[in-house]
């Protein structure tokens, strides 16, 4: 039996065999088979749930969660406890079954049949139900009707029951308003910055600080271990490379898939815009309509409007000259988009008003809508097949490397039996990772491990392919001496020293402008902010919530009691001066959407708490813990 499987061990039947095995041993560990208890997962009120109906499920809605997310990794999965959150989820669920039955609630069969035929996704083009779709797309979703059916009907029961809990959830519009007040008002404050940059030329540095600076906080100097790989990487993108597409290939694969490569109307456009915010005062507004008016004028006398773009826009974009590149009438806000598509090229706009404050723009090209023609996605689709026969030939490639790996001990000859080269990182920590390879912290694990020289003894598996790696060099973690690192500890001590004085002049200075004894002309400049939410931050200061949180319950045209820091820069001593409601027309074109989103969220929170209870007064006992854990 063994020479038969060494002689088929590239055969679909023996890499089955070996996948059933490694499934049972993931499952269920190595005394899997020792007895009833072991496929027992848990006990609700005494009621069990099995590991193998645990795992159904979990599977169900891995596969969902990967539809939502394709790039998550086992190490993502560990940190959000996934298996765990299936598990509460089955014994809510189970939970919430009972309680129907207790109350009277229940499903039936009548019940589920209208549901289901009433689903589009089941139905013809004339609107009627479809048996043979229904079983295909099941199918396709490795259900049975029974399954989906019974996941329906769970559906379903847990509707009914929340219709019953949730009748309390009822918001009134007067409540919606107060909450829509609560969240939408802004705030404008005075404030000084005390930068510690001003009080730094005071501050004195000696040996002993630096020394004992050092001593206390020699952590900081640590150096991670880091490593360099020599490795061969087998994924489509790699295997790519080595394939050759025909001009025929690609010319079949346009003809058929035209529409694929749809374009929408798109416009390139430049743009010259003057900040201001949609709730600032009539004069800020009037101010920078007059900026806005005056850059025009500029640009009817001639100016390049690249240039000026440059000195006087105040987007992001100023760098570039404005240079927005292609965009189509989606991706815009609608006044923009409206403004762009409706100039031809070389046509400036007159002033246009959006939420961000007034632009200028020049339209330089545009694209009609259609299908791009085949010299424009040559390219693109000759890579694409290149991939697409990689991917086919990626299994074949992996076992002929690894034979060659296992009869050699070369990384190199197993690289050229795939005709690829091995590839040689730079030192990395596991912090940075492998550049350009995405590991998860398991793998890295693995390869941290590994001895100088050694071979990784399987592949790492990558969401698109396999890495196989030898160390090639490891440096050990270490502590940087202090001859390394001194001139960065006295930047440290002076910085520190500094932002205390700044600490120390922020709080006198507050209490002189508290007792009127100081005058703001004595002190720092003074900024007014623009306005800001409860949320924060505050725009032109490092995030401070409890600043903002004291702003928003202020006394208005009072300092605040205390100096706040600001981020690195130094401490902040501020003043409300403005609380800003939220615009009544905003509040009429938001009012469904409120209320809406303020019962669901009330709902959400008694459904919780229902659910809760019951748990409460249930018994639930894991029976075997290792089951929810990677």
């Amino acid at each position: 039996m063994l020479d038969s499987m060494r002689k088929n061990a590239q055969s679909w039947m023996i890499k089955a065999l070996f996948a059933i095995i490694v499934l049972v041993f993931v499952f269920w560990g190595v005394g899997g088979f020792q007895g009833q208890e072991k496929r027992i997962l848990a006990t609700v009120d005494g009621r069990e749930i099995s590991s193998q109906r645990f795992f159904r499920y979990y599977e169900r809605q891995l596969d969902s969660l990967r539809q939502k997310r394709p790039n998550i990794t086992t190490d993502q999965l560990k940190q959000m406890d996934f298996k765990r959150q299936i598990f509460n989820s089955m014994v809510d669920n189970l939970l919430l079954e009972h309680k129907a039955a207790e109350l009277g609630v229940f499903v039936t069969n009548a019940e589920i049949r209208s549901v289901i035929e009433n689903m589009q996704v089941f139905q013809t083009a004339n609107g009627t139900f479809d048996r043979q779709t229904y079983q295909a797309l099941l199918r396709r979703n490795n259900l049975s009707p029974s399954q989906f059916e019974a996941l329906l009907r769970q559906d379903i029961l847990r509707q009914k029951l929340r219709s019953f809990v949730l009748e309390p959830a009822r918001v009134s519009e007067r409540e919606a308003r107060d909450l829509f007040g609560y969240v939408q008002e802004k705030a404008r404050i005075e404030y000084m910055v005390f930068s510690w940059q001003r009080y730094v030329d005071g501050v004195t540095v000696v040996e002993e600080d630096i020394e004992a600076y050092y001593q206390e906080n020699k952590e900081q100097f640590r150096v991670p271990p880091k490593i360099a790989l020599d490795y061969v990487l087998l994924t489509p993108d790699v295997l790519a490379e080595e394939q050759t597409v025909t001009a025929e290939e690609v010319e079949a694969y346009y003809s058929e898939n035209k529409s694929l490569y749809s374009q929408q109307e798109q416009a390139k456009a430049r743009h010259i815009l003057v900040e201001v915010d949609e709730t600032a005062p009539d004069s800020e507004v009037e101010a920078a309509r007059q900026k806005i008016e005056h850059l025009a004028e500029r640009l009817e006398q001639g100016e390049n409007f690249a240039e000026l773009a440059k000195q006087e826009s105040e987007g992001p974009s100023s760098a570039q000259g404005g240079q927005l590149g292609w965009f189509g009438r989606s991706s815009m806000v609608e006044p923009f988009s409206e403004a762009a598509f409706a100039l031809e090229p070389g046509q400036v706009s007159d002033p246009v008003r959006t939420r961000f404050g007034f632009h200028l723009i020049k339209l330089e090209d545009r694209r009609e809508p259609g299908v791009k023609p085949l010299q424009e996605v040559r390219s693109q689709i000759e890579m694409q097949l290149a991939k697409d026969m990689a991917s086919e030939k990626l299994e074949d490639a992996l076992d002929s490397a690894l034979e060659t790996l296992l009869a050699t001990g070369s990384l190199q000859k197993a690289a050229e039996a795939v005709s690829l080269d091995v590839r040689s990182s730079d030192l990395f920590s596991r912090q940075q990772g492998l550049p350009n390879v995405e590991l998860d912290q398991d793998d890295l694990d693995r390869l941290f491990t590994l001895k100088e020289g050694e071979l990784t003894d399987t592949p790492l598996m990558l969401e698109d392919g396999y890495l196989l790696a030898k160390k090639a060099e490891e440096v050990p973690s270490r502590i940087r001496p202090l001859g390394d690192v001194r001139s960065l500890v006295e930047k440290r001590l002076r910085q520190d020293k500094a932002m205390e004085l700044a600490r120390q002049a922020a709080e006198k200075a507050l209490a002189g402008l508290q007792s009127r004894e100081l005058q703001a002309a004595d002190l720092p400049e003074t900024t007014t902010s623009k306005p800001f939410s409860r949320r924060g931050p505050i725009p032109g200061l490092a995030n401070n919530q409890q600043l903002v949180q004291d702003a928003f319950q202020a006394e208005k045209g009072r300092w605040l009691d205390r100096a706040y820091q600001a981020g690195e820069e130094g401490y902040v001593v501020a003043k409300l001066t403005e609380v800003v409601p939220p615009d009544e027309a905003a509040w009429e074109e938001q009012k469904s959407f409120w209320i809406s989103n303020m019962s669901r969220t009330q709902s959400e929170v008694l459904m919780q708490a229902f659910v809760q209870g019951l748990r409460e007064q249930s018994e639930i006992e894991i029976v075997n813990p290792k089951l929810l854990e990677y």
